[in-house]
């Protein structure tokens, strides 16, 4: 006969309290820079040995606290460095962002603030920088830099290179006692939404973290007052920052039906790439959209309407416009199966 094992917190919590080993294995390394004990969600995401891990959903379930506390783990330790990215400096200096929040949580301790280089440093020697990747070419102010913690907040404001390209700033000495870790937060939505959730969600590969973020992880928000504001939103965006839903996102990003008001002479960014959605035809005209998706929408920007055209001639067209406009080259395509062979051709 089987018994069920009990799934109550409570049961859980007092496992913990009642066995020093396991209270030990179920405690993250803390230091005193760090004011506040974590939330047991905040715990675990702090607990994690892999390099990887994505804690991400609902707004106001304390993730970008666990990013902070993550950094501050390790800097008692000689040699330790931690860099935590927003994608703008804008972004980064705002107020009750991560940087103001660090401010808050170490002033009067004995780390020391650089404002020039928006690092703290302790007497350890470790330090904690704050930067940020305006554009594309900014990952490249970091070449030659060693980090053993890097954090991505808002990840979904980022773009793929961008994230991949500082693994590679992610190194160590042999024998160095501090484990190296990529962490991130976002909730859904943004110009990322869809690499993000792939990565981690939808094609999550072995060893890569996810940890969902909710509104009940977080004793300290009162809910009640961040719904009744949440109310106002639309749908999908209340979706989104409410329930941490990934897949409200898409949709959102697209008007339901025309309507003049959303029109825009906003023009594209030439350091973010851009898609191509195709319907395919010979006959019947083929149509190829110009897309380019930003934080709240998708930005829709020329096209190109072509009768028995030869794909190549498409092709060549496709180019000498983007190349025109000085954008890169399209990266992915969406529609018929026709339409991702002509994507091949470029």
């Amino acid at each position: 006969m089987t018994t069920a094992l009990p799934t109550s917190s409570a049961f859980w919590r007092q496992q913990v309290r009642s066995n020093p080993a396991l209270r030990k294995a179920a405690t993250p390394r803390l230091t005193r820079y760090i004011p506040y004990l974590p939330t047991p969600k905040q715990a675990a995401f702090l607990l994690l040995t892999q390099r990887e891990a994505f804690y991400g959903g609902a707004a106001g379930g304390g993730k970008s606290d666990a990013l902070l506390m993550g950094a501050l783990q390790y800097v008692d330790v000689p040699g330790y460095s931690a860099l935590v990215l927003r994608r703008s400096y804008a972004d980064l200096s705002l107020p009750g962002a991560l940087m103001d929040r660090s401010k808050a949580w170490l002033s009067g301790t004995d780390a020391v603030w650089n404002e020039m280089r928006k690092t703290w440093h302790f007497p350890s020697g470790a330090t904690l920088t704050f930067g940020y990747l305006e554009r594309e070419a900014d990952k490249y102010r970091y070449q030659g830099a060693e980090f053993q913690y890097i954090a991505f907040d808002e990840l979904t404001q980022f773009s793929e290179s961008q994230y991949k390209y500082l693994f590679s700033r992610l190194r160590r000495l042999h024998g160095f006692p501090v484990p190296l870790r990529m962490r991130s937060a976002s909730n859904p939505g943004g110009m990322g939404h869809e690499w993000v959730m792939k990565r981690f969600i939808t094609n999550r590969a072995p060893g890569r973290i996810f940890i969902p973020a909710n509104l009940d992880d977080n004793p300290h928000l009162d809910r009640a007052e961040y719904e009744e504001s949440l109310s106002h939103l639309d749908k999908e965006t209340r979706e989104q920052l409410l329930k941490g839903d990934w897949f409200a996102a898409v949709e959102g990003l697209v008007w339901g039906e025309f309507n003049e008001a959303n029109i825009t002479d906003e023009e594209p960014d030439p350091e973010l790439p851009i898609e191509l959605a195709f319907d395919d035809g010979y006959i019947d005209p083929r149509a190829i959209l110009f897309i380019q998706r930003r934080a709240d929408r998708i930005l829709v920007f020329d096209e190109l309407y072509q009768v028995k055209t030869l794909e190549e001639q498409s092709v060549q067209d496709v180019l000498e416009l983007v190349e025109r406009r000085g954008l890169k080259r399209p990266e992915i395509a969406v529609g018929s199966s026709e339409a991702n062979q002509l994507m091949a051709r470029f």
